[in-house]
């Protein structure tokens, strides 16, 4: 049992909730990071494919006809209060892949839920298209429908070599926002990057965000592959400065993944996902 005098020590976002979530995107419906693998990378998402594309670059559901389920939960800070937590489905259509990603967060009184349907098309050799349809929706506890936001996603995916892709992703160029708050609103942002394999079994992913701020973000990452079966991730983004760690275990028709990310002034968030293959 822990003594009342410390339980706020111990559970700081039971104390003042508001201001944690304060740190974090959710407080604008935002929970609409691509997942584990991205996370793993410093946040580098315009070059993946399969389920991380689905809230990522979409145009990565169009390479492969994957059949996967993936479920994700996030711990911003390392604090249970505030778990993220989601769950994946692709599958193939036509020339590409569809997905559809359902993403909820929140605290005791005040829900954050999103909902992503994507489409990933192939349409040459070595190009793919994609685009996403966007819906979140805020609760508190006096007003299931406190406040909706809709919105949408592109980009594309070029294979330079079998070494060399390169991609490009417009988030939020437009929105509908059911209030009139002007800070309750979707940050637009478009993405350019790519990897470069290199030594086979290692990707180099580097990413520049621009943003409605102005000030561009910077991603960097590598990924190294082990045997086929264990992937080592890491990476380093340049705001909020912070450095990140993950790694995949595949077991058959089973991917454990997991990612670390420190966060400089702030702390360490963690983040699960357990994938399979249909």
């Amino acid at each position: 049992m822990i003594p009342l005098i410390k339980w706020p020590f111990k559970r700081p976002g039971s104390l003042i909730p508001v201001f944690f979530l304060c740190f974090f995107q959710m407080i604008n419906g935002q929970l609409t990071a691509p997942g584990v693998e991205s996370e793993g990378l410093a946040g580098c998402s315009t070059m993946l494919k399969g389920s991380a594309s689905i809230a990522g670059n979409q145009a990565g559901l169009g390479w492969n006809n994957e059949k996967s389920l993936l479920a994700e939960y996030t711990m911003p800070l390392m604090m249970k209060e505030m778990g993220i937590a989601g769950l994946s489905l692709s599958l193939p259509l036509y020339h590409g892949n569809a997905g559809v990603k359902m993403i909820s967060g929140g605290i005791p009184g005040y829900r954050d839920q999103s909902l992503w349907l994507s489409y990933g098309l192939r349409t040459g050799e070595n190009f793919t298209l994609g685009a996403g349809l966007f819906y979140n929706l805020i609760s508190i506890r006096s007003k299931l429908n406190h406040q909706f936001r809709v919105s949408f996603a592109g980009g594309v995916q070029v294979k330079i070599t079998e070494d060399l892709l390169l991609a490009g992703h417009i988030l939020y160029p437009f929105q509908y926002n059911s209030s009139r708050s002007e800070h309750g609103g979707l940050k637009a942002s478009i993405s350019l990057g790519g990897y470069y394999a290199f030594y086979a079994a290692n990707r180099l992913f580097a990413e520049c965000r621009f943003t409605e701020s102005g000030i561009p973000v910077l991603h960097a990452g590598i990924e190294s592959t082990i045997g086929k079966v264990v992937k080592v991730r890491g990476g380093y983004k340049t705001k909020p400065a912070s450095f990140s760690f993950g790694c995949g275990f595949r077991i058959h028709r089973i991917r454990i993944l997991f990612a670390s990310n420190l966060i400089f002034n702030y702390g360490l968030s963690s983040s699960f996902g357990l994938n399979y293959e249909l």
